[in-house]
């Protein structure tokens, strides 16, 4: 009998089921949910102030488990200006019955003619999510003993922070596998995501100082 393929989703499930059952606690930065999410940081930080979004703190760091990031992803999709109590109902509904675990969850139904629900897009979403924190671990490394510190793509010697700057002035992924051909794609695509949402550390580039004075 004749299967039919695999959604993006059933994919993406599927490749990490194993390594989420054993982390049940798949946790985010601030950047890397507002980036899922498609919305701003100062977005997900009101969120988290109006108690919408549900967060700790992990190593002097605030991250948001899977469910906050879930609920972020609801949330922009729903691209409307929701009150901050039924945002908070919205919250409470996705972390108490996490609806992104089920194949088929009832929706929150918020009044007679208004009710949420997870199309496949979102689900879409939250699945990448689940992927790219699990191979995050896999892919991403540090060392005090290699640059200071500075992340690098797990095995190798190429910080992350190289990969996204060759993306933004040009380069294509393909061009990147060219010429890292030791590297898995998969790890320049979790490299570039990374060092977008973990910006720098350290004294800002100051060009009027730091360029090369002209003659």
């Amino acid at each position: 009998m004749t299967r039919n393929p695999m959604t993006p989703t059933e994919k993406a499930t599927r490749a990490t089921a194993q390594d989420v059952t054993k982390r049940s606690d798949l946790v985010f930065s601030r950047r890397e949910v507002a980036d899922f999410a498609g919305v701003s940081l100062q977005t997900v930080d009101k969120a988290i102030e109006q108690r919408v979004l549900p967060k700790r703190r992990a190593q002097k760091e605030t991250v948001i488990s899977e469910d906050g990031l879930a609920v972020m992803v609801v949330l922009s999709h729903a691209k409307l200006d929701l009150p901050v109590k039924v945002k908070q109902r919205v919250g409470k509904w996705i972390v108490t019955e996490r609806p992104f675990a089920k194949k088929k969850a009832p929706p929150l139904r918020l009044s007679e003619v208004l009710m949420i629900t997870l199309p496949e897009p979102v689900r879409q979403v939250i699945a990448e999510a689940e992927a790219y924190v699990v191979d995050r671990g896999r892919f991403v490394a540090t060392d005090p003993h290699i640059f200071g510190g500075q992340p690098v793509i797990a095995g190798t010697r190429i910080p992350v922070h190289t990969i996204a700057e060759r993306l933004e002035a040009g380069d294509t992924l393909d061009t990147l596998a060219e010429d890292y051909p030791h590297v898995e794609r998969r790890a320049l695509e979790i490299a570039a995501r990374y060092a977008r949402t973990h910006p720098r550390r350290g004294r800002p580039v100051k060009p009027w100082r730091d360029s090369p004075s002209r003659a």
